[in-house]
């Protein structure tokens, strides 16, 4: 066996923000990423593994064992195989409905610790083609991390195409590119040490003043979103909002055209992110109406994270590089041309907002304090929330994976702070699916609100006179 260069193994620290979302992890809430692809043959398993093992190489965390020593740290799994982390699983019956039921049992399950926090189901189905699930630890990757990891495993030596533009592949073999220590990087580095003084400057007024005078240095809009973020106020009493289960349910949507999604933002003027995000205040509004609970003037407030590094510029060390703004979306609304008015304008102001920066450099900051500290802190944003919402831009065109071509992706994100409604939405191969993973004593049929979704989705391309 092929001895591994030293410098792919050796014992590595958290970052702070990787830190701070590995202690997020609950019984109720994995912190856990699940993906999903589909094909309509049979993998070849010794194909697939081959190929898992050469390409996946370059990707150190991938061999590393998490530790949870106060600090947190990855090193090397002295029993690390890759045959550890494949595993075939058949199940007896065919359709969506089966494929659900067992990736809501998968999100409900942690991962071994004594290994890598990361693994693959190859799932078979009577009279059907195979599926690929993919769960990793979120304190391993962010959703942009995981989509630079897709473009090392496709069969494919060309750059991928994506909707903001071509991506290279990953580098192959073993040996990693240098860590950087770009500005951002040591930014962040600061910010470690700023939260620790904050700490001591608790009981320390000269320190507390300096503290002070360095936030104030932020400028305005900092400071106006620092508390914005502090005084929201708590989510409407809804059955989205409760004390959360082990037990998770997931569903999605049929395929949607994306030419059909463009034709209705150009009609309506307005993004791709616009029209999906006001189809999904519509669908949780008909949700709601639906159950008889009250919806008129009261705007659902959803978690919707913001990539901070472009794809382009991620690396096989992986890790989180994203922030946080909390949206509300006018679900109080009853006019679909006002919740498109309003979403767009709430989104506009996000986008000119230092909120996701700031929300960084706070998950930063607290994965470098005690556990005590962190849990403290984030308590204030318990119930401020109904969702987390991700959209994801996939490859533009189909792609093939270990000589298969892969039909259709999808995947879901965890929730954290007591969320129980997580919402993905990716796009692939000219098409976009929305997800949705649920605690199922909140959202026990999520079926549910796909349907919504869809039926929004319908009227919106009725409205506008485009095809359905």
């Amino acid at each position: 066996m092929k001895k591994l260069d030293p410098s792919i193994v050796q014992a590595q620290p958290l970052s702070g923000a990787d830190h701070a979302w590995l202690r997020m992890d609950e019984p109720t809430n994995r912190m856990i990423i699940t993906g999903m692809l589909s094909f309509d043959e049979r993998l070849d398993d010794e194909r697939l593994a081959a190929k898992l093992a050469e390409d996946l190489r370059p990707f150190p965390r991938l061999r590393q064992r998490l530790v949870t020593d106060g600090r947190g740290h990855l090193e090397p799994d002295p029993n690390f195989s890759f045959s550890n982390h494949l595993e075939r699983v058949r199940l007896d019956e065919r359709g969506d409905a089966a494929l659900q039921a067992y990736v809501g049992e998968l999100m409900s399950t942690r991962l071994d610790p004594a290994h890598p926090l990361w693994k693959l189901y190859v799932v078979e189905q009577p009279d059907s083609g195979d599926t690929l699930v993919a769960r990793i630890h979120h304190s391993l990757a962010d959703g942009f991390s995981l989509i630079y990891l897709m473009l090392g495993l496709v069969d494919l030596d060309t750059p991928v195409e994506l909707p903001f533009g071509s991506v290279s592949r990953p580098p192959r073999g073993d040996a990693p590119p240098p860590i950087r220590r770009d500005a951002l990087e040591q930014t962040l580095d600061l910010a470690g040490h700023l939260a620790m003084n904050s700490v001591r400057a608790l009981s320390n007024p000269r320190r507390l003043a300096c503290l002070a005078g360095n936030l104030i240095g932020l400028g305005g809009r900092s400071v106006s979103a620092v508390a914005n973020l502090l005084t929201m106020s708590d989510e409407p009493d809804t059955s989205l909002v409760g004390e959360l289960g082990v037990e998770k349910r997931v569903s999605w949507t049929s395929v949607i055209p994306l030419d059909t999604v463009k034709q209705a933002c150009r009609a309506l003027d307005c993004t791709v992110n616009d029209v999906l995000l006001t189809a999904l205040s519509g669908a949780f509004r008909r949700y709601l109406e639906a159950r008889g609970e009250r919806v008129d003037g009261r705007d659902l407030r959803t978690i919707v994270p913001i990539n901070l590094r472009p794809l382009d510029e991620r690396t096989v060390q992986l890790g989180n590089e994203f922030g946080l703004v909390f949206l509300q979306l006018p679900t109080g609304h009853a006019e679909p041309a006002d919740r498109l008015r309003v979403l767009k304008e709430r989104m506009d102001a996000l986008k000119r907002s230092p909120e996701a920066g700031l929300t960084y450099l706070t998950l930063q900051a607290l994965g470098h304090l005690p556990v005590a500290a962190q849990e403290l802190v984030l308590k204030l944003f318990r119930g401020k929330a109904s969702s987390i919402i991700t959209n994801m831009p996939g490859p533009k065109n189909q792609l093939r994976l270990a000589g298969h071509l892969v039909r259709d992706m999808m995947f879901w994100v965890p929730q954290s702070q007591g969320v129980g409604v997580g919402v993905s939405i990716f796009s692939y191969n000219g098409g976009v699916r929305l997800g949705v993973a649920a605690d199922a004593g909140l959202l026990a049929e999520p079926r549910a609100l796909v349907d919504a979704y869809e039926a929004e989705m319908r009227a919106l391309a009725g409205r506008v006179e485009l095809p359905a």
